[in-house]
Formats: C-alpha cells, sequence, structure tokens
C-alpha cells in the first residue's frame, strides 16, 4: 500500500547521481515544496521578533542573517528540521537516520535557499499582516 503522505506531494522530475541526492530530490524537495506557505510563515515570524526589515536588506545580507538564525537559535532550527522530518513515511525515515547530519546540513541548506528565492513573497506577506 502506497503511503498517503507521498500521494499530496509535489511531483518532481529531478535527475540524481547518488544515494543522497536521489533522497535529496525525491524527498526533501517535495516536501519542502509542499511545506513552503509554512516555511515562509514559520520565518516571518522570526523576523518580525528581531525586527529585521527585509527591504532594508540585500540578499547577500539576509542570506548572513538567515545562517546566523538558522545556526544560532537552534529550536528554531529544530522547528524546521521537524515540519520536513515529519512528513517522512517510515521507510524514509530508515534512511534519513542513516545519516540524519548530512540531510539536517540538506535540509537547512534548501530551506535558506528557498527562503532567499521567496524574498519579495516574504516582503508581501509581511505588509499583508501588518
Amino acid at each position: 500500500m502506497k503511503d498517503r503522505k507521498l500521494t499530496i506531494r509535489p511531483q518532481l522530475e529531478l535527475d540524481a547521481t547518488g544515494p543522497d541526492e536521489n533522497f535529496q530530490n525525491t524527498t526533501l524537495r517535495p516536501i519542502l515544496k509542499l511545506q513552503h506557505d509554512l516555511i515562509l510563515r514559520l520565518i516571518l515570524r522570526e523576523i518580525s521578533k528581531h525586527k529585521i526589515e527585509l527591504t532594508n536588506f540585500t540578499s547577500a545580507q539576509l542570506s548572513i542573517k538567515l545562517t546566523t538564525i538558522l545556526s544560532k537559535n537552534i529550536p528554531f532550527r529544530n522547528q524546521y528540521l521537524g515540519i520536513v522530518i515529519g512528513q517522512f513515511t517510515l521507510q524514509e525515515y530508515d534512511e534519513y537516520s542513516e545519516n540524519p547530519s548530512e540531510f539536517n546540513k540538506r535540509i537547512i541548506g534548501m530551506l535558506k535557499q528557498r527562503i532567499l528565492d521567496s524574498k519579495e513573497e516574504l516582503i508581501l506577506l509581511s505588509n499583508s499582516c501588518e
């Protein structure tokens, strides 16, 4: 029986060269895409707590700020990891468990890039939430 979690994920057609990259492309990327709105909402809340004005940041400055937030605020980082890991099937969790630190780095890296690529969307969202 196919896990129902798999049926709600977007289907992405990406090539992979190794098992870690395959896991990244078949599991992590679709989950991050599925959770996109939640990812943006969480970073928006964190940004507002730090009183960061997105329009004042270049992409490079925002990248540095995100790196700082995601490396120093461990509960926040773990919350992001949790929204991804919580979408795993049991088989995917077993695969993740074989090398969690590598996959966590990949998740955080992709997450950071997703946020950076969504800067304009974040600005619009922050203006609508005021």
